[in-house]
């Protein structure tokens, strides 16, 4: 989704699934994923005060039906309390201190698997 809206604001003359092909493509170059997401949690930690406060969400997201994919592992869905196939998910989000209230900012979230 947002790869589209960035191909909407590129404006190019060619057809968009053209330009989002491309930089889908260009996303997948070594290490361009690590870089932007380092400059991102950067830039979002750069607004942090010793009055921020940090949350951090360990959760999971289940794949019942899918027995191939992956780096699947077994998780625990804690609403359903059972055990199935899927990947543990981190979120973390800050919420900074603010005249009007509290600023929410997503931190990092980080899909990963104990299998690879």
């Amino acid at each position: 989704m947002i790869v589209r809206q960035i191909g909407q604001q590129l404006d190019e003359s060619i057809d968009l699934k053209k330009t989002c092909k491309r930089l889908y493509e260009n996303l997948r170059k070594e290490g361009l994923s690590e870089k932007l997401e380092q400059n991102l949690l950067q830039k979002q930690c750069s607004h942090l005060t010793k009055d921020s406060l940090i949350l951090v969400d360990p959760s999971d997201l289940m794949k019942p039906e899918s027995g191939q994919m992956e780096g699947l592992s077994r998780v625990r869905d804690g609403s359903m309390v059972k055990r199935g196939n899927g990947y543990d998910l981190l979120n973390m989000i800050s919420f900074n201190k603010e005249d009007a209230g509290y600023q929410i900012s997503p931190l990092c979230s980080e899909l990963y698997s104990k299998e690879i």
